[in-house]
C-alpha cells in the first residue's frame, strides 16, 4: 500500500508541471496528498483504540498547521514563477530566505508534535510516526523540486 500511494502521489505532482496558475491544481493536489499520507500513516502505525483516538487528535492538528506552511510554499513556487523569466537578485534572494524559513518552520513544527505524541502516548509511536511522516514529505519535496526549474545563472 505505502508504495502505491507514494507512486500515486509522485504522478499526480509529476502532471503539475511548472506553469503560472497553479493554485487549482496544487490545492487539489495537496487535498489527495493529504488523504494518501493519512491512510499510509494510518496503515504502518498499531495502535489501540485509546491511542488512535488521541494521535489523530494531534495529527489532525498538526496536518491543519502544517498546511498553513504549505500555502507559504506554494507562494513562494507562485513567486518564483512569476518572476522566473525575468528574476532580479534582490528577488532571488527573498525567494531563496523565505525557503530557508518555511524549511525550519516544517522542521519545527513536527519537533513540536513528535514530541507530543511522545508526551500523551508512546516514544516508540512517536518516533514511527516521524520516520513514516519524513519518508512521505521527503518523496513529497523532491517531486515538487524536481518540477521547478533551476534559476538561470548568467
Amino acid at each position: 500500500m505505502l508504495k502505491y500511494a507514494i507512486l500515486l502521489a509522485i504522478f499526480v505532482l509529476s502532471q503539475i508541471g511548472f506553469a503560472q496558475d497553479t493554485t487549482n491544481i496544487m490545492q487539489l493536489v495537496r487535498d489527495d496528498i493529504q488523504l494518501q499520507k493519512k491512510a499510509i500513516i494510518a496503515e504502518n502505525l498499531q495502535m489501540s483504540d485509546a491511542q488512535a483516538k488521541e494521535f489523530w487528535k494531534i495529527y489532525n492538528e498538526y496536518q491543519y498547521k502544517l498546511s498553513k506552511i504549505g500555502d507559504k510554499v506554494v507562494d513562494n513556487i507562485e513567486d518564483f514563477a512569476n518572476n522566473y523569466e525575468n528574476l532580479t537578485d534582490d528577488k532571488a534572494e527573498e525567494i531563496l530566505d523565505l525557503s530557508f524559513d518555511i524549511n525550519e518552520e516544517k522542521l519545527e513544527l513536527l519537533k513540536e508534535y513528535t514530541k507530543e505524541i511522545t508526551d500523551k502516548i508512546d516514544i516508540k509511536l512517536a518516533a514511527r510516526f516521524y520516520q513514516i511522516e519524513r519518508l512521505l514529505t521527503t518523496i513529497i519535496d523532491l517531486e515538487v523540486m524536481s518540477q521547478i526549474p533551476l534559476v538561470e545563472h548568467k
